[in-house]
């Protein structure tokens, strides 16, 4: 085929198109956002420092979402419940010559998500889902222990996927 001709419906292709595009306007956001209030992060781990990142990431979260508008509690339709329900920690490698002290481990988190409303929760019919993370972390007798900014990361994605959770809108 000519290069002049494949050009001519390359053209073609683009003209219709960009016409097909000038009636193209986005939905409408057809529902009011959902007055949520945020319980208490609950910890049923021994993990420590993990409520504070948890809980403000969740509500800054929850506060940057056009879904959910955060209440102080009498009005809100629904409830939210995170609890820290689990936490390990496994080994990974450990130093040859060492007394067998993990230099590197992996943590895993996991926490439940409680809808406490009528409204039905955004992810199915059980009003509890639960979401996990893990961080891989390496320790080294003349660092300081990696613990503290691990959980910092932790946190940041566990809230990340509790508001994915709640933005599973299903209408």
């Amino acid at each position: 085929m000519n290069p002049l001709a494949r050009l001519g419906i390359l053209y073609s292709f683009i003209l219709v198109g960009i016409t097909g595009c000038t009636g193209y306007a986005p939905l409408a956001v057809s529902r009011e956002p959902v007055t949520v209030e945020l319980l208490p992060v609950i910890n049923r781990t021994e993990l420590p420092q993990i409520i504070a990142p948890l809980a403000r990431n969740i509500r800054e979260g929850l506060a940057h979402s056009p879904n959910w508008r955060l209440s102080g509690g009498q009005d809100a339709q629904v409830q939210l419940q995170v609890t820290v329900t689990a936490f390990s920690r496994d080994d990974i490698a450990r130093e040859p010559t060492d007394t067998g002290r993990p230099l590197s481990f992996n943590e895993t988190v996991r926490v439940s998500i409680e809808w406490i409303s009528e409204l039905p929760p955004p992810w199915g019919s059980d009003p509890v889902v639960y979401v996990e993370s893990d961080q891989l972390l390496y320790a080294q007798p003349s660092l300081v222990d990696s613990e503290t900014v691990a959980m910092a990361e932790i946190a940041e994605r566990l809230s990340e996927k509790v508001i994915q959770q709640l933005d599973w809108i299903q209408d």
